[in-house]
């Protein structure tokens, strides 16, 4: 019983080994690997980024050393712990999460998620109407359906990853690209920045300077703000409404009926740390 113990402790006596296929050889475990398909295909990121026209990635399964990063005070106090988990669970290495496009973040997320913890989750969402806590049940395998992007006559995609839209009013030809992960983060950061020194938001304007990549091959970020000040309101509705259909979305919602005041409505699933912590 001794000697068994010590084996299943690691305490092999001095000046042996374990043979293979031992005991502790059991305990041994290669986390399986899935193929996660892109919503973005690759076609959106740049010509240096990784995985520029790269159609899918590899992801390892959940194990307790995500689980740990996931529970990292330190991380979470800095806001990373999503991003530090998706580093250890992606097989490429070269890819930082932070770089992924929105879309693409989501769909890791997701499918992380899945592979942990199964399809089945539970969230806590506000009703629009009454702002009661409703808790929701979601299929996340319906997360995964992709809506395919729609260019029209006055846009087009290119080899570098961005997308020309001509302004019908003035006619200048706007490069405009998809949110990153890092990009959403600073633009949040502009917004309560302005917010903490009681100037006015720009949403609208800040917005745009963070998807501009240029207009009319300019790319200095200060000509770029004098135009979209000066831009004809035509033109400002006309690619922001236009901007969105542009890119391809995975879905992120869900159906709620109000348990309250039985309001029927559409919310968006939230993907937070506790999105990896399933109630039971």
């Amino acid at each position: 019983m001794r000697n068994n113990q010590d084996r299943f402790l690691g305490n092999t006596p001095a000046g042996t080994q374990n043979p293979a296929g031992s005991e502790s050889s059991v305990f041994s475990f290669v986390a399986p690997i899935d193929i996660v398909d892109l919503p973005s295909k690759g076609k959106y990121y740049p010509p240096t980024h990784p995985l520029h026209n790269v159609e899918s990635v590899e992801i390892r399964h959940m194990t307790a050393k995500e689980e740990d990063i996931l529970a990292n005070k330190s991380y979470l106090d800095k806001g990373i712990a999503l991003d530090k988990m998706l580093s250890s669970v992606l097989v490429d290495k070269r890819v930082d999460p932070r770089t992924l496009l929105m879309t693409d973040k989501n769909a890791l997320l997701v499918r992380t998620r899945i592979s942990g913890y199964g399809p089945d989750y539970s969230a806590s969402v506000l009703c629009t109407k009454c702002y009661s806590r409703n808790e929701i049940d979601v299929d996340l395998e319906t997360l995964l359906q992709i809506e395919d992007a729609q260019l029209n006559e006055n846009c087009s995609l290119e080899s570098d990853g961005l997308v020309r839209i001509k302004l019908p009013k003035t006619g200048w030809t706007v490069a405009v690209k998809p949110l990153s992960s890092v990009d959403q983060e600073n633009l949040e950061k502009t917004l309560e920045g302005r917010k903490r020194h009681n100037l006015d938001q720009n949403i609208l304007i800040e917005s745009m300077k963070m998807f501009i990549y240029s207009i009319n091959d300019v790319t200095d970020g200060g000509a770029i703000y004098e135009a979209i000040n000066n831009m004809p309101a035509r033109d400002s509705h006309y690619l922001r409404t236009t901007y969105p259909n542009c890119f391809p979305k995975s879905n992120s919602s869900a159906q709620l009926k109000c348990k309250d005041c039985n309001l029927e409505s559409v919310v968006e699933v939230p993907f937070t740390v506790n999105f990896f912590w399933p109630n039971s």
